[in-house]
């Protein structure tokens, strides 16, 4: 059972720490999809498995942690931080631009981040999925500068490339880093962090040294058994390449097959249909069935 203590906490964010017997710590920062409740923690589950500490920030709503509040953290978390040998940064999204906006405050030594902001200011960037939240007295001047990265800090950002809404974001945070390694989780959209959860691949992200070509490797493996990449993929893509995703599902195993979407299957078949194909020479009874 893992030790946690509250470290922090005001109206805007939580901070918890999640001691374990280790050497290395891991600094989290949550995404828009649970907020503050006394207990979460982005990743605690995997990261505990891995034998990790945690210190997680957690926000109370889509903040996208106000320095202000952030800041009035780091006292009790330096003390906590100094008796640790590594220093890891993880975060999706909105915890994606908070890893890298305080990499550099929080001493991190690698910082790996999710589908990142640069800024959620409409008058900096136009997003509308995250422009209504940005708050003028809390987030001013809240965008990612030179000063935030540590020349000490790796960095790694996982982004979809043909996803335009993030590439937005990730082109103009790529120039700020100099040491950065760059991993392409193609047709994910905003997914990246669900189709790479997992403590094994996890793993391989916050204690390796890996360089592009092995990271992407790594990343095509295991999309290839993610459920929920292929729900995305099928989803948005299957009726402009209906016979690819034909092949792509086949190649999946019969375990998780049965846990697709079943509009997929009915989905596809029309696709196949309106298209052309004879879907009794292609598709197995099995597949039917399933």
């Amino acid at each position: 059972m893992s030790n946690k203590e509250i470290l922090f906490e005001d109206d805007h964010i939580q901070v918890i720490y999640v001691k374990e017997p280790s050497e290395d710590i891991v600094i989290t920062f949550s995404t828009l999809t649970k907020f503050a409740d006394g207990s979460y923690v982005f990743a605690e589950r995997p990261l505990v498995n891995l034998g990790y500490s945690i210190i997680g920030f957690v926000a109370k709503r889509g903040n996208w942690y106000p320095h202000s509040s952030v800041e009035l953290s780091f006292g009790k978390i330096y003390s906590i931080i100094d008796n640790y040998r590594t220093i890891i940064g993880y975060g999706g999204s909105m915890g994606g631009y908070a890893v890298l906006k305080y990499s550099k405050s929080l001493r991190m030594s690698k910082a790996i981040s999710f589908i990142p902001q640069y800024s959620i200011n409409p008058k900096v960037i136009k997003d509308e999925r995250y422009n209504s939240y940005y708050k003028e007295d809390i987030n001013q001047d809240m965008e990612i500068t030179t000063n935030d990265i540590s020349s000490s800090c790796k960095y790694q950002l996982v982004f979809d490339p043909y996803f335009g809404l993030d590439t937005q974001h990730i082109n103009m945070i790529k120039p700020l880093l100099s040491d950065v390694i760059i991993t392409r989780l193609k047709f994910s959209g905003h997914g990246a962090a669900y189709i790479l959860a997992g403590s094994n691949l996890l793993n391989s992200f916050l204690s390796n040294e890996l360089d592009n070509v092995h990271y992407n490797k790594l990343v095509r493996q295991h999309k290839k058994e993610n459920i929920f990449y292929f729900n995305y993929l099928f989803d948005k893509y299957y009726k402009r390449h209906p016979l690819l995703f034909y092949k792509l599902f086949n190649g999946i195993s019969d375990a998780n097959k049965s846990k697709l979407n079943s509009n997929i299957y009915k989905n596809l078949i029309n696709s196949l249909i309106l298209n052309g194909f004879d879907i009794n020479s292609i598709f197995s009874k099995r597949s039917f069935s399933s």
